[in-house]
């Protein structure tokens, strides 16, 4: 499962999680994306439907071991 939050004003940070290590440390890769569209950041709706898709994406992406 992975989240994403607020970093800065254009900036979100995406966290997946993937469990933990043999030590009982939780394993969280992150990743920070950047918006580059201003019109992405006036609708709210739009931009967490965004955020969700890039954080599925990355989630994806740890889990296939292509991070």
């Amino acid at each position: 499962m992975a989240h994403w939050a607020k970093r800065g004003k254009r900036s979100y940070q995406i966290t997946a999680y993937l469990g933990y290590d043999g030590e009982g440390k939780k394993i969280q890769p992150t990743k920070t994306i950047r918006i580059e569209d201003d019109n992405l950041l006036r609708t709210t709706k739009k931009l967490e439907r965004f955020l969700d898709q890039e954080a599925l994406k990355f989630q994806m992406e740890v889990e296939s071991s292509e991070y």
